[in-house]
């Protein structure tokens, strides 16, 4: 009965108890050491993430799969190994802006950053009398520009004011030329002398009836005085004489004279004259 007791025991422990107390012994606890632990696995046939409570087969087995597919540039880290890499254009000597810069005013040019550009600002001057050109000129001169200006306006104002008293004398004044009547006949009706005036503007109408004389020519007969100076000093006219006609001069002189000098009148003749318009020499009249 012994011996059968002994057979029994040992056949559990072979068979039961040792090889539970064998993977016990191999148990990793919380916090035992798995240095030497071993894992079986094999690849995973698809490139997914780890997640929580995989197990450690399974673990490996994906992260061998992440390994698998990354490219050898992964672990040399070379350019080479890179494959589709970007064609990368040649770097020019000079590159271009887009938009080109224009200057333009006191300096002119352009820059479109080809080449280095060098531009020159002018230089301000504080003076009205500068001479050069290419230079601003500074704000304080404002002041001094106005300060001219405002002595030119009170200057001009003054001018104005003078302008039109003159203008106002010119427009009220009245030229009374005399005559020689000695020569003419019927002074006042059929000899007469009318002037109007508009500032230096003169016109002097005027009708002669000469007196009947014995080879008379009247040359240079001064017919009025008292006209201002002329810059019209010869004016053509006609004479108009009964059966006849000749010409003749009429003629302002510098002093302000109208004299004719008729030709080829007959004697008996009557010399009628039109008018003539001129411009006076002294502005004031």
């Amino acid at each position: 009965m012994k011996h059968v007791t002994m057979n029994l025991l040992n056949y559990f422990w072979k068979k039961g108890i040792k090889p539970i107390i064998a993977n016990v012994e191999k148990k990793i606890d919380s916090t035992g050491d798995a240095s030497n632990a071993t894992v079986s696995f094999v690849q995973a046939q698809n490139q997914t993430n780890i997640n929580s409570g995989d197990s450690l087969n399974t673990l490996f087995g994906k992260i061998m799969k992440t390994f698998a597919d990354l490219k050898l540039v992964a672990f040399s880290g070379s350019y080479a190994d890179l494959s589709n890499k970007p064609t990368i254009p040649t770097v020019p000597a000079s590159l271009k802006n887009p938009q080109a810069l224009t200057f333009t005013g006191g300096v002119t040019g352009s820059y479109d950053g080809s080449a280095a550009k060098t531009v020159k600002i002018p230089s301000g001057t504080n003076s009205l009398l500068a001479t050069v050109a290419g230079t601003w000129l500074d704000a304080v001169q404002g002041k001094i520009l106005k300060g001219l200006y405002d002595q030119h306006e009170t200057k001009i104002t003054q001018i104005n004011s003078d302008l039109t008293k003159k203008q106002t004398a010119i427009k009220n004044r009245v030229i009374t030329p005399t005559y020689d009547t000695s020569n003419v006949q019927n002074v006042g009706t059929d000899t007469k002398i009318t002037v109007k005036q508009w500032g230096a503007l003169v016109e002097v109408n005027f009708k002669l009836k000469m007196q009947a004389k014995c080879n008379g020519t009247y040359a240079g007969y001064v017919v009025a005085s008292g006209l201002p100076p002329a810059h019209d000093v010869a004016t053509s006219c006609v004479v108009s004489v009964p059966g006849v006609a000749a010409d003749c001069v009429v003629q302002i002189d510098e002093g302000g004279y109208l004299a004719v000098d008729p030709m080829d009148v007959p004697v008996g003749g009557k010399i009628i004259f039109g008018g003539i318009t001129y411009v006076s020499k002294v502005s004031t009249w």
